[in-house]
């Protein structure tokens, strides 16, 4: 007898948010929107969606905000243990139907399979990136930061039904590091709303200076300093520079001993990045290490000429020459490659179209919702066959 194929209408889906990464922390860096499109987008096509996080009670404020979507808190302070444990009570209803764990990051995988294995029901690991490379970045090859990312992402990994991972290189560092079945894995880039995040006509507010955009955070790896010192002696330049962070202080004192010019606009609402994308001439990520920088795909989207560093996580999304603009991490070849680009309107309006025909191909929203909903549908079914 042939056994009946299960559909997402059949899936309850619970996404673990990050730890210590609630819905608030999301909406005061203006992130809720660009976090929960991929859901709301799948919400009419799945049983139901909660949101799980660790947050307080004030993570119920949001409910206005997710309409038909539950969310679960730590809405009595519990001490992470005993949150854990209120979370596998049985009337929970976990134990019924076909529920499907998802870890938005690494740091609530091990949450979600602990949970998945209790009600015996499925798992996803999901992540941008890898802790592991990250440590070893930060702390060394051979730090301990990174043996314990080592073994956390083991776990998390080769417990999941399914691991999910944002670029080609990530899949391979699974397999090869971790010995994980390849037929396990699936790569699903980060995703950009192709209708919101889409070119305009530019507005000349000054025909003589050239604009060049970064969003980020002010941090080490995102080698911002690198950028600064690459613009010294550049006639005409402005950099925008959205985000916050550890950084600030510094690089403020960088640009007004090198009187460059430069606005520190902190973190923006989401939506209020497009216009900043739509007017720049170019787009800089000149960071030292990338998970699959969702910046860099929004730029993309708005039809913006991208400059991005030869590494890990931009190599995956640009290919010289063509969507964009790749060059190392020291400022000397950034400087190079800012004087090859700026002078090139022709050039940079070329690799402005190429990037939203890439955008629209690889990374939009209903092209990245129907993949997730083909996997989710996959894991369930493929259980089933005898």
């Amino acid at each position: 007898m042939a056994t009946l194929m299960l559909t997402c209408r059949q899936i309850d889906l619970v996404l673990l948010l990050s730890e210590r990464v609630p819905l608030q922390s999301w909406a005061q860096k203006g992130m809720l929107e660009r976090e929960l499109a991929l859901y709301r987008a799948m919400q009419p096509h799945l049983r139901s969606i909660t949101l799980l996080s660790d947050g307080n009670r004030h993570e119920l404020d949001f409910r206005p905000q997710v309409p038909g979507m539950h969310i679960l808190c730590n809405r009595w302070g519990l001490r992470p243990w005993h949150y854990q444990r209120w979370l596998k009570m049985p009337w929970r209803g976990w134990q019924r139907g076909h529920v499907l764990f998802k870890s938005n990051q690494l740091s609530s995988a091990l949450l979600g399979l602990s949970l998945a294995n209790h009600f015996k029901q499925k798992s996803i690991t999901r992540c941008g990136y890898l802790l592991s490379e990250f440590a070893a970045l930060h702390h060394g090859a051979a730090s301990l930061a990174r043996v314990r990312a080592f073994s956390r992402e083991h776990r998390a990994f080769h417990g999941a039904h399914r691991a999910v991972v944002t670029t080609p290189h990530m899949h391979s560092l699974l397999q090869q590091r971790y010995g994980i079945d390849p037929q396990k894995i699936f790569v699903q880039p980060n995703y950009v709303d192709c209708d919101l995040f889409q070119p305009a006509p530019r507005v000349q507010q000054n025909a003589t200076t050239q604009r060049l955009l970064l969003v980020g955070r002010l941090h080490p790896e995102k080698n911002i300093l690198a950028l600064l010192q690459a613009m010294i002696g550049l006639p005409k330049l402005h950099l925008d520079l959205i985000g916050q962070g550890e950084q600030l202080e510094t690089l403020q004192q960088f640009v007004a001993q090198q009187a460059l010019s430069v606005t520190f606009h902190g973190a923006l609402p989401h939506r209020a990045l497009v216009d900043f994308y739509q007017q720049c001439d170019l787009f800089v990520l000149p960071s030292l290490q990338e998970g699959h920088p969702k910046a860099l795909l929004e730029a993309m989207a708005c039809g913006a000429p991208v400059l991005a560093s030869d590494a890990p996580g931009n190599r995956d999304v640009v290919m010289h020459g063509n969507n964009g603009w790749l060059c190392q991490t020291d400022s000397a070849s950034i400087r190079h490659a800012l004087q090859q680009l700026l002078p090139n309107q022709a050039q940079r309006q070329s690799l402005g179209q190429q990037a939203r025909h890439y955008a629209l191909q690889e990374v939009s929203l209903p092209v990245i919702a129907a993949r997730e909903m083909a996997l989710y549908e996959a894991i369930f079914n493929d259980s089933q066959r005898p």
